[in-house]
């Protein structure tokens, strides 16, 4: 059986991990412990990879593009 991974622990790395997940901007990721997974632009693709993973249940989620930032800011309500 894969080991799960400690989702408050992906969470915190990627709340704290900003400049490293730039690169990754536009892209679906899967997160860890440690980082960074797996990462692909498309959905269905990561989830391929994911399943290939030695891992379970990594935080799964979009790296916003510096476009997507400034709608997410400006939709927020005032």
């Amino acid at each position: 059986m894969k080991p799960k991974v400690d989702g408050y622990r992906a969470h915190q790395w990627l709340a704290t991990h900003g400049k490293e997940c730039e690169k990754y901007s536009g892209q679906w990721v899967a997160v860890g412990e440690s980082g960074i997974l797996s990462a692909s632009f498309s959905f269905k693709d990561l989830m391929a990879k994911v399943d290939k993973l030695s891992v379970c249940l990594p935080i799964i989620t979009k790296i916003p593009t510096d476009e997507d930032a400034l709608y997410i800011l400006r939709a927020q309500p005032s």
